[in-house]
């Protein structure tokens, strides 16, 4: 089966739209059911303590939902949520950390997204 689906609004929807059209499959058919995915991420310190460390533990947690629609405006026919969680290390540098909590989110979109798919694939075969 192959599946239409709608279009990202953020990065993490576009990781996911990409896995799951990759695993799933892909469609120009209008008539084709239509995937919707709203994803966010929360991150968050892993450790607390009030000495200074060199590097802080975090972790991003991506939720995602997505809806199977019977075609695009139609009926809803499937809702599945899930979340995923990936860990990174923080330290001084700006960029770094800009680039670690950035590969961290879309590491946990692509496991949110395999998530989903394994949902979805239950859900439908019944």
């Amino acid at each position: 089966m192959s599946f239409a689906y709608a279009e990202p609004r953020n990065r993490l929807e576009q990781v996911i739209y990409q896995e799951l059209g990759l695993r799933l499959g892909k469609t120009t058919d209008p008539s084709a059911p239509l995937i919707q995915v709203t994803a966010s991420v929360y991150s968050r310190d892993l450790t607390l303590g009030s000495n200074p460390a060199p590097a802080d533990a975090r972790e991003a947690t991506v939720t995602a939902t997505a809806k199977v629609l019977d075609g695009p405006g139609g009926r809803e026919l499937l809702q599945v949520r899930r979340n995923a969680s990936a860990s990174y290390t923080e330290n001084a540098q700006g960029l770094a950390n800009f680039s670690a909590r950035t590969e961290a989110e879309e590491r946990a979109a692509k496991a949110a997204a395999e998530s989903l798919r394994l949902a979805l694939l239950g859900a439908l075969s019944r």
